[in-house]
């Protein structure tokens, strides 16, 4: 596999790790960045109402 990442996501994040099928709960793969980007999730946000 070839994977085409943007310089600038790179920089951004680190760099990525790729996640198989079954380190990604049966999602199929994906792609986690190098760096911890903390917990986030609604606590930041409102629009998810």
């Amino acid at each position: 596999m070839t994977f085409y990442v943007d310089q600038q996501l790179i920089n951004d994040y680190e760099g990525f790790v790729i996640l198989s099928t079954e380190e990604n709960n049966g999602k199929g793969m994906a792609l986690k960045p190098s760096i911890d980007l903390g917990g986030g999730g609604c606590s930041t946000c409102s629009s998810c109402d």
